[in-house]
């Protein structure tokens, strides 16, 4: 039998031994990370004639449904790029300089979406503007539109299936493995849309999936009228055979 003191102090022994042994872990991956992200936020810093500028992503008309039961219409205004994942996405965005696309797009919208007498409302033109033909200028709405609506829709079908085995059962092996790994990729993305993954390998077997368990709720906002305005959205995002702006914007984009 040892003793009390004995157990003591072989406990100190090790514990004294197992400090010595240990190794201090280097910074976690999400430290790395952070710090990767900082770096990245302030190269977007610029000084231009003594002045603090800001480089940021594109500007764009955005596109979304605003107000309640009968004020609901679309609105057309002026905004810049998202750098994260907006999970609205009865809102899409189109270049300045394609109008008439973000035009018929609040009117496709308008027709699933209005529950009063609303039309759409226009604002872009609140403010004159000129927009060039620029490649600073502009961005690929349909690629855009695809990796983000794959993404959110990916996320919401994961934690549905992860937590419910009889509905991955039903989407079947294959798009269940297109959405643990599009899950996975949203969660690595950065701010920077010139390295968002290109999904147009993976958004088919993500829309079918959501389609097929149901277009359960999730992190995804759809509207009131969610079985046709999801279509329209999953249609949207599906017609997109391959991504290739975001590989473009990070040798383009930059000054």
């Amino acid at each position: 039998m040892v003793s009390g003191k004995s157990k003591r102090q072989a406990s100190s022994t090790a514990l004294s031994s197992a400090t010595r042994n240990a190794t201090i872990p280097g910074p976690s991956r999400s430290f790395a990370k952070g710090r990767a992200e900082h770096a990245a936020e302030s190269a977007k810093l610029l000084v231009v004639d003594r002045d603090l500028w800001i480089e940021t992503t594109p500007p764009a008309i955005s596109v979304s449904l605003q107000g309640y039961a009968s004020t609901a219409r679309m609105v057309m205004e002026l905004a810049h790029l998202p750098t994260w994942l907006d999970a609205d996405l009865d809102r899409q965005y189109f270049p300045l300089s394609d109008h008439p696309a973000a035009l018929d797009y609040a009117q496709r919208a308008t027709k699933l979406t209005q529950t009063g007498n609303q039309p759409f409302e226009d604002y872009t033109h609140e403010r004159a503007f000129t927009a060039e033909r620029s490649h600073l200028l502009s961005f690929d709405p349909d690629g855009y539109s695809c990796t983000r609506t794959a993404l959110v829709l990916a996320g919401d079908v994961a934690r549905w299936i992860t937590h419910t085995p009889e509905l991955g059962e039903k989407i079947g092996g294959d798009r269940a493995s297109s959405v643990l790994l599009a899950r996975d990729m949203a969660k690595r993305i950065g701010t920077d849309i010139a390295e968002w993954p290109d999904m147009g390998d993976l958004v088919n077997d993500i829309t079918d999936a959501w389609k097929l368990i149901g277009r359960k709720p999730g992190w995804a906002n759809i509207p009131a009228n969610r079985h046709a305005f999801g279509t329209m959205i999953c249609d949207r995002a599906a017609d997109i055979e391959k991504i290739s702006l975001f590989a473009a914007l990070a040798t383009e984009s930059r000054p």
